[in-house]
């Protein structure tokens, strides 16, 4: 299952992207995925409708020695427009003033209050 989770995050965060609607899903499991194996999926646009919205992608996924493990479709509703781009929070969260402060005190945040460290 490993194999569709990241068809799905791939057609989810990439293409199309933020706000596709998943419809449907048909594949097929040619073998397995092992501990350790690396995957490479492939998506490529096979259909889209007229209604502009509905497309269909072929999907492939292949492990590190080029061997076939997926292969199948998904049907999904493209976003209309591009979402705005999330901010980018992977920063670091000390840099706020109030973080910033309790943690050159020693101490750390915890539900927004500065808990004193130990000394």
């Amino acid at each position: 299952m490993w194999g569709t989770t990241l068809i799905s995050s791939l057609l989810g965060n990439d293409l199309p992207g933020p706000g596709t609607v998943y419809k449907s899903q048909q594949l097929f499991f040619h073998g397995a995925v092992d501990l350790g194996d690396t995957l490479n999926v492939m998506i490529r646009v096979k259909e889209k409708h007229d209604d502009g919205k509905t497309v269909v992608f072929d999907c492939r996924v292949v492990n590190q020695d080029d061997e076939t493990i997926i292969t199948g479709d998904a049907v999904v509703l493209a976003p209309a427009k591009k979402p705005r781009p999330m901010p980018d929070l992977r920063g670091d969260h000390r840099q706020s003033p109030g973080i910033r402060q309790c943690h050159q005190q020693g101490g750390h945040r915890n539900q927004g209050h500065c808990v004193p460290g130990v000394r």
